[in-house]
């Protein structure tokens, strides 16, 4: 899809094909057309203005003529275009009160239908003495729409628009329109009845979304008994129009002095094969210099993150003479205990001499004559909001940090203190231009990090981070894979993963962003993702900062690439989630179907619960050998699963969950080869199964298979050249297997024989299921200590396989 664009601008855009059509007249073409907007309260432009635009970028519009009151009267041309039409609309192009062009007629009876091309001049007199009474309204003209033409096509109205995501950028959306578009939305299932694309994301992409997209298989004829009404070629040609013309207009292009917010048709028909427009909506708008400046790449210092997390000099402010479980002092003391030497430790305090042994210093002014105008690595601001704010500014004006943590909270949560971070943001921006000056920060309303082990790259080795969490208490036990990251907007959430996970997954660095008032998750995304020893990585979102979806998109899409897993729960799902969310972190949700939709689509593992997160966190940090194999399966081929139990409840299970209708397309149950048949009918034969059941797509090995049976089933299973994975699953209450803790580690046993076959098959990746209560935890844990991933049930183990399998094969 999209495989050629108008690319309007030459050559920013560096994935586009040039079409050879005097692309500087055009911009100039374009630019004149929009200019009338940029006058306009609200930016509007005229209905006939967008058809004008739309006529340059290609897309059919219907015959049309419009006629200005002011400069025509009541006299209309004689050589319009609608002379020859049996039936016109007449559309009224009126302002309101406050100048604003007016987009809804009806209600003002500026619309009227059925009328005869010699009778405009009529119409326009009789929208002109209408309007004149109308207080504060005021008639510019009229557009008169050749009526027959849109008669023939009521056969389905769509919706094609751009505009400027906050989050995604430049977009294009397209599916159904008209003004049932929310209720159908309601109804269908989510990314059914539209489709998103943001345009600084891979366009082609989306190419088979967009062909399995239920409108465009309707439009295209491609259900049974529905002939074709568009022509793929021309829907694509419309999509390549709106999809440059808004990139070329955003925030993203510094070559531009205009932004197309949104430019919107709906409805749009099929008429003869391709799309037409029957109305339009264009707001633009002149580019703002300090707010409209966008990059897909961060453009703070973000190796200052490594100061951040691995400092070697810090200074705090908050800390007390009186109370020890003060945050501050809590700070302090870990950083004592991290080896930090007192003579790299600064305080800021209005009256004490020393703190804890250390020196203290009354303003910040003082602070920097002590340190000699050296700024030390991290500044802890942890005082309450209303002097925080004045305090971040005065260590900005020093330059006393590399990088700052605000613990403070009461910035963006409150409408006071939203005045004072947007106030120290425009700060942050200024100093985007000298970044030698300027910091990187974390907060404000963060709990802090905890870093064990980071990634130097100067160095190229990883060195010890510190912990920066103010609680005293720590309910990590130090065990665990430690090639997780966790990166979250809620350090209560960060903070019960880590206890969640004990002994399982020991995160490397965990980070709590707070607001995002700085540094977001999509900036230690960034700075961390080449990280060799990190390739799980598990993000708490309740909202984006502006740009960042697109952002996250892409690096997702580098994570997954290189055979790293990015695992994603969303909150502010709902009207009531966004809210609790915009209370906690001053967060905008924004919609969380297009979200989901969009990082799934780029890769992410998008989680349904916090259950389920943790689960694929111990999943994904202990799946790093599946990539290989299975990213070696032809492109073409489906991945097996060879799927057994020994209950068949559970058959019924791993079928519900593994082949849905978003896997059916790259999973499938197994056709066993006829050698695998062979040796399956000897294996039930050994095991006197073969008279109790059938060999079937999905094996049932009944309570009587032993643990020895076990291994001898799941070596012939994985041994098929169709299998390509494995969900192995028992209920282990049967005397048949040795599951209990005091024997599960007998010679023999199940859990032995299950981390043997992983270290002789190591090109057949598997799931375990242990299908019962906490007397076979112990057996549970082991499996995922020795790093095989094992469920408690066999519904999630199947869904969230799927979804990890899906993520391999897509690139």
């Amino acid at each position: 899809m999209l495989k050629s664009f108008y690319n309007l601008t030459k050559s920013y855009t560096k994935t586009k094909i040039v079409r050879n059509f005097g692309l500087s007249k055009l911009i100039n073409k374009i630019e004149t057309h929009l200019m009338p907007g940029t006058t306009r309260p609200g930016g509007l432009l005229a209905e006939h203005e967008v058809y004008d635009l739309l006529d340059i970028l290609k897309v059919p519009t219907p015959l049309r003529y419009y006629h200005s009151v002011k400069k025509q009267k009541y006299q209309v041309s004689q050589s319009n275009d609608l002379k020859n039409c049996k039936k016109v609309v007449a559309k009224g192009v009126l302002t309101d009160p406050q100048g604003r062009l007016v987009i809804h007629k009806t209600d003002l009876g500026a619309l009227e239908f059925n009328i005869e091309p010699e009778m405009m001049g009529q119409i326009v007199k009789k929208f002109d003495e209408r309007f004149s009474s109308m207080k504060g309204y005021t008639l510019e003209g009229v557009l008169f729409v050749e009526q027959s033409k849109i008669e023939k096509s009521l056969s389905g109205e769509l919706l094609i628009s751009a505009y400027q995501d906050d989050f995604f950028g430049p977009s294009v959306a397209f599916g159904l329109g008209g003004t049932t578009i929310e209720y159908m939305k309601e109804i269908m299932k989510p990314g059914n009845s539209q489709m998103f694309i943001p345009v600084l994301f891979d366009n082609d992409s989306f190419s088979d979304k967009l062909q399995r997209l239920p409108v465009t298989e309707l439009l295209e004829g491609r259900v049974r008994g529905v002939k074709p009404k568009l022509r793929h070629e021309k829907l694509l040609a419309v999509l390549d129009g709106f999809s440059t013309l808004i990139e070329t207009f955003s925030a993203y292009n510094p070559k531009t002095n205009l932004i197309i917010d949104e430019i919107e048709v709906n409805p749009a028909v099929c008429y003869e094969g391709e799309l037409l427009a029957l109305d339009g909506v264009l707001r633009v708008r002149k580019k703002d210099a300090d707010l409209d400046y966008q990059t897909t790449d961060s453009i703070k210092p973000l190796n200052k993150i490594k100061n951040l997390l691995c400092p070697q000099s810090i200074a705090i402010a908050g800390a007390s003479t009186t109370n020890e479980k003060n945050p501050g002092n809590i700070i302090l003391r870990k950083m004592l205990e991290k080896g930090i030497k007192k003579e790299n430790v600064f305080l800021l305090h209005p009256k004490a001499k020393k703190i804890n042994g250390i020196n203290c210093y009354p303003s910040v002014k003082e602070l920097s004559m002590a340190t000699k105008g050296n700024p030390v690595d991290l500044m802890l601001i942890g005082v309450p909001a209303k002097h925080a704010g004045p305090l971040v500014e005065q260590c900005l004006d020093y330059h006393v940090s590399q990088s700052m943590s605000i613990i403070s909270g009461g910035f963006g949560e409150t409408e006071k203190g939203k005045h004072m971070q947007d106030g120290l943001e425009k700060r942050l921006r200024k100093l985007n231009s000298n970044l030698m000056k300027r910091p990187v920060i974390n907060g404000p309303n963060t709990v802090g990090n905890v870093c064990n082990q980071y990634w130097s790259k100067s160095d190229e080795k990883l060195i010890s981070g510190v912990e920066t969490v103010f609680t005293s208490k720590s309910s990590s036990t130090g065990k665990g894979n430690d090639n997780a990251c966790l990166l979250c907007q809620s350090g209560a959430f960060m903070l019960s993963r880590i206890s969640d996970l004990a002994d399982l997954v020991y995160p490397s660095v965990s980070i709590s962003v707070g607001n995002q008032m700085d540094l977001s998750i999509a900036d230690y995304l960034e700075h961390l993702i080449d990280s060799p020893h990190l390739t799980s990585f598990g993000l708490y979102i309740e909202g984006l900062n502006k740009g960042d979806g697109i952002r996250l998109m892409k690096l997702v899409r580098r994570a997954t690439q290189m055979g790293k897993f990015v695992t994603i729960y969303k909150a502010g799902r709902t009207k009531e989630g966004a809210d609790a969310a915009k209370g906690h972190t001053a967060a905008i949700a924004g919609d969380y179907g297009m979200f989901k939709t969009l990082l799934e689509h780029a890769g992410a593992i998008v989680a349904d619960g916090f259950e389920e997160f943790n689960q694929l966190l111990i999943t994904t940090t202990r799946a790093n050998d599946w990539v290989k194999p299975l990213r070696k399966v032809q492109k073409n081929k489906k991945i097996g699963v060879g799927a057994l139990s020994n209950a068949g409840f559970e058959k019924c299970g791993i079928a519900d969950h593994i082949i849905t209708e978003e896997s059916k397309h790259v999973l499938q149950l197994p056709e066993w080869s006829q050698k695998t048949m062979k040796q399956l009918t000897q294996d039930y034969k050994d095991f006197r199964i073969g008279s109790i059941v059938d060999i079937d797509t999905i094996l049932d090995l009944t309570p009587m298979v032993s643990d020895k049976g076990y291994d001898q089933i799941i070596r012939t299973v994985l041994s098929d050249p169709n299998v390509h994975f494995g969900i192995l699953s028992a209920v282990p209450e049967t005397e048949a297997l040795k599951t209990f803790e005091h024997e599960m580690h007998q010679k023999g046993s199940l859990l032995n024989r299950l981390i043997q076959i992983k270290k002789d098959m190591p090109e057949k990746p598997f799931v375990v299921v242990i299908e019962s209560g906490p007397l076979y935890a112990p057996f549970v844990k082991a499996l995922n200590v020795a790093g095989i991933p094992t469920f408690r049930s066999v519904d999630v183990a199947s869904k969230i396989s799927s979804k990890l399998i899906q993520v391999i094969r897509k690139y």
